[in-house]
């Protein structure tokens, strides 16, 4: 499917710079097949998971896990040690059947539940026909045009995919500043 309207002159600059780049496929609008909470919150598209009105398109789960994380900076280790097995596991099934039981769970288990979170995505946040120009950029871009060259593959992005990544990676920023 062809990119139109700005994708299509973003492409065309990336191009023209030397990145070569395919249009990414376009995603029905997020409130097609808005899921229930019964289908859980695992394995399931961006666009089908509620999403938290307060932030923008971003899914609530991901809210409330940063938010919960954001008060446990000083934990040793949060993303480096695992959480224990049988707890993920349960927690795991508190939140797909829609119970809210992040603030009683460990830090190190939320740490893992959000990274299987990502793991489990049925479509990587950054979508596939978007990594190879991104590492492209990475490698030939000066480095005072490859800010703005990201900039410019991430809005090729659904908007549910950027703002998800945006948010994100400000709480990695804050993990890192810590």
């Amino acid at each position: 499917m062809r990119a139109a309207g700005p994708s299509n002159a973003i492409i065309q600059h990336l191009k023209s710079c030397g990145i070569k780049i395919r249009p990414p496929k376009k995603f029905p609008s997020p409130d097609v097949q808005r899921k229930t909470p019964s289908e859980g919150l695992f394995g399931v598209p961006l666009r089908s998971l509620p999403l938290c009105n307060k932030e923008g398109d971003i899914p609530q789960f991901l809210v409330d896990s940063c938010q919960f994380l954001s008060q446990h900076l000083s934990t040793e280790g949060l993303f480096r040690k695992s959480g224990s097995v049988t707890r993920i596991k349960t927690l795991k099934a508190q939140l797909e059947s829609g119970e809210s039981c992040l603030n009683s769970a460990l830090p190190c288990d939320v740490a893992s539940l959000l990274k299987q979170f990502f793991r489990e995505l049925p479509q990587p946040l950054i979508l596939p026909e978007l990594q190879d120009p991104l590492c492209q950029i990475q490698e030939s871009v000066g480095e005072g045009d490859r800010g703005s060259a990201i900039i410019l593959v991430t809005c090729l992005l659904p908007s549910i995919n950027r703002g998800t990544l945006q948010y994100f990676c400000t709480f990695l920023q804050s993990v890192a500043s810590r």
